[in-house]
């Protein structure tokens, strides 16, 4: 049966009030965009883990689904199915199909339940626990296995719904997490005792240039994987991404469930919903206009045997037919670095990870980003060890420098390089 249009006064009313409900910044629509508002959805689900059915947000244990951050019902939060409600004047049907302790391999079955739903706005956000099952960064997951489960997920939903809208976030920051719980001994207690996300959260208050080169290398894997997912979703249909507005998140302590330290609370569920949420409005996705299949960002894949590389210090080539080109550089001397001017929305770094590597430190525009830790017990060829965050589109340089610095099991300080990716806009 067709389902109705509110009416263009409605409409527009319910828009103008939601915009109130759109954190500061964020792009608000115009009246002529409000005014092609399509029908409303019926039926949403969400997708993921643990976050998405708010466990432990009100500090106690399991889920809490009236304060997620994508179904629930609480005025505290404002879900996404509560401004739905707003911006139509009626709430769909929501199914929390999340499960926790999930990692994203368990999204295609998601996908698979979705479409029994026959739902018409399906929610994503997983991938945190691919990073916290890890009990080292050497067993840290590929990104290109998380994209690939997501991809995987989408074209389930692409081709058993092929008119749902999807909201694709981003993974959050786990640096900002630890950074928001650090200082509270309560917090150290119940890591260490219960073991949240080790990876990231052991010995929070060892600020050892190992320690923080272990957090650095976590928090690069988390933006690869989140540049896997924005890709993933850009090759799909009616996908929208949240262009890391999940990942950008300033977290605060209040942002943390009391139970874990690690879940966010129902401030934290409600932070997410208003972040996301303004993606939705600012991308139009609740927009009549017909949904193109969009095109990849368009990359370019400089090589260190490029002429575009500026190089300090001393460098040598090491060969092997595994590595881009067929080649890598490496420092003969200490205080060696290279840089390179772009035009780009994004950077990314690629390396040999070696059991002779060191740590290196990234600046973007002079400012520090992050830092690179290329150890690894054995070789690995072709390895994306650091990927920016969006970068405003225009010129910028990458300059990396190496550390004296060095994993503990490492037996040399080297500062690999491969290629240099640069994404832009198409």
């Amino acid at each position: 049966m067709p389902r109705s249009h509110p009416s263009l006064r409605h409409a527009l009313g319910v828009v103008l009030a939601a915009a109130l409900l759109i954190p500061a910044g964020l792009a608000i629509p115009s009246p002529a965009v409000a005014a092609t508002l399509a029908e409303p959805p019926e039926v949403m689900v969400a997708l993921g883990d643990s976050i998405s059915r708010a466990g432990a947000a009100d500090g106690t244990s399991g889920d809490n689904l009236p304060n997620s951050w994508s179904t629930g019902t609480a005025v505290d939060v404002m879900s996404h199915r509560a401004r739905i409600a707003d911006l139509f004047g009626a709430a769909p049907t929501a199914h929390n199909l999340a499960r926790g302790g999930t990692e994203t391999s368990d999204l295609p079955r998601q996908a698979s339940n979705a479409v029994s739903e026959s739902a018409d706005y399906v929610t994503m956000l997983s991938g945190g626990n691919n990073i916290c099952h890890a009990s080292s960064v050497t067993e840290l997951p590929a990104a290109s296995s998380v994209g690939a489960d997501y991809a995987a997920a989408l074209k389930i939903i692409n081709t058993g719904l092929p008119n749902a809208e999807v909201l694709v976030s981003s993974i959050p920051s786990m640096m900002s997490l630890y950074l928001a719980g650090r200082d509270s001994w309560m917090a150290r207690v119940v890591w260490a005792a219960v073991g949240v996300c080790p990876v990231m959260l052991a010995d929070p208050l060892d600020l050892s240039g190992t320690a923080h080169g272990r957090r650095a290398t976590v928090e690069s894997r988390v933006d690869a994987l989140n540049l896997a997912i924005e890709e993933a979703c850009a090759a799909a249909l009616n996908c929208t991404y949240d262009d890391g507005a999940v990942n950008d998140m300033t977290v605060i302590f209040s942002d943390l469930s009391t139970r874990d330290y690690f879940h966010p609370s129902v401030a934290g569920q409600a932070k997410i919903a208003a972040q996301t949420w303004g993606k939705v409005i600012e991308k139009g996705t609740f927009n009549s206009a017909p949904t193109a299949l969009p095109g990849a960002p368009m990359t370019t894949v400089v090589d260190e045997t490029s002429s575009r590389i500026e190089w300090t210090g001393s460098w040598a080539t090491s060969a092997h037919p595994s590595d881009n080109g067929g080649s890598v550089r490496y420092p003969r001397i200490a205080d060696s670095g290279y840089s390179l001017r772009f035009n780009g929305t994004r950077i990314s770094i690629e390396a040999r990870r070696t059991p002779s590597s060191g740590i290196s430190e990234v600046r973007i525009d002079g400012v520090l980003v992050g830092r690179i830790d290329g150890y690894s017990a054995s070789r690995e060829y072709r390895q994306l060890v650091f990927v920016s965050r969006g970068l405003l589109a225009g010129p910028h340089t990458v300059t990396v420098s190496a550390t004296s610095e060095k994993n503990p099991d490492s037996t040399g300080r080297n500062s690999i390089v491969d290629a240099l990716i640069v994404e832009s806009s198409s």
